[in-house]
């Protein structure tokens, strides 16, 4: 989790003061751990806004520093808000984070162990919100061809599976005696395999053939296809928007955090994630 806004400054805490007259409506405290982990993530931003407000305090004001527009259907850009807690809301706030971990804490030491220092800094809670596979992006595990063109699933399947590298497949084509021609869909970051199709016409239809007849009909292909992990891009959109909250870049570089290599490190994080639900790439699988 982030560090609540509530708990950076004492200016913060003044903007964040109750706001609505005694007797505002309350939510039961199950209700409100469910709305946050659902905020955590990526789901119902503007819902968990709302409620806050309901609850009586306001959303910390959009900065010049900060200032993106909330774009994203998940929360990418929308501030993390509080809850009623105590009575005495009005006080000022303290910091009470809890105390950093050191890289020497079983529990973290086998993540970090791969990238930079970046997550040194962190606490365990943000540790876990920068490194977690967010629900969001769980769903989008696994490719399905029928929503594509056959000759597009052949490109976006490689583009998944080579995890953004340069895709490496390629059409080879002959013409047979009888004038229509034949393709070869050669696939050599998949397991070295060659699909041939059926006969066409020309050379784009024996093509489109090979890619709609065979490739996409392949059981292998499909086994693959079915946990490929999300683009790469996703993953970094989701990482740009985390840090995009309002006040979160300022707090992290005040604790002494990197942006840029925690930006780097928890895309990194985040897409090893995937390999512990069973998404396959062609380095997992032992085709790079």
């Amino acid at each position: 989790m982030v560090p609540s806004m509530a708990a950076t400054s004492p200016e913060v805490a003044t903007k964040r003061r109750k706001v609505t007259p005694p007797g505002a409506s309350t939510i039961a405290p199950s209700s409100q751990c469910r709305l946050l982990q659902d905020f955590e993530d990526g789901e119902n931003c503007d819902f968990v806004a709302t409620v806050a407000k309901i609850e009586g305090y306001e959303e910390q004001p959009w900065t010049e520093e900060t200032g993106h527009e909330r774009d994203e259907p998940y929360g990418g850009g929308c501030a993390k808000v509080g809850f009623p807690q105590a009575a005495d809301s009005d006080a000022t706030a303290v910091d009470k984070r809890p105390p950093k971990r050191s890289r020497q804490d079983p529990q973290r030491s086998s993540a970090e162990a791969c990238y930079s220092n970046s997550f040194d800094a962190l606490t365990p809670e943000e540790f876990d919100w920068f490194t977690r596979v967010p629900r969001f992006l769980a769903k989008e595990i696994g490719l399905e061809f029928e929503r594509l063109p056959a000759k597009q699933c052949v490109h976006v399947f490689h583009q998944r599976y080579l995890t953004g590298q340069q895709v490496d497949y390629r059409y080879d084509t002959r013409e047979l005696s009888t004038g229509e021609v034949v393709a070869r869909l050669v696939t050599p970051s998949f397991y070295d395999r060659i699909f041939e199709g059926p006969s066409r016409s020309d050379a784009k239809e024996a093509m489109v053939a090979v890619a709609e007849h065979v490739f996409i009909k392949d059981l292998q292909v499909n086994r693959a296809a079915s946990r490929l992990t999300p683009a790469i891009d996703r993953i970094r959109r989701h990482v740009t928007n985390m840090l995009e909250r309002p006040g979160l870049k300022a707090s992290l570089t005040r604790g002494g955090v990197n942006i840029k290599m925690l930006t780097q490190d928890s895309i990194k994080a985040i897409f090893q994630g995937f390999q512990g639900k069973g998404c396959r790439t062609a380095l997992w699988d032992g085709n790079q």
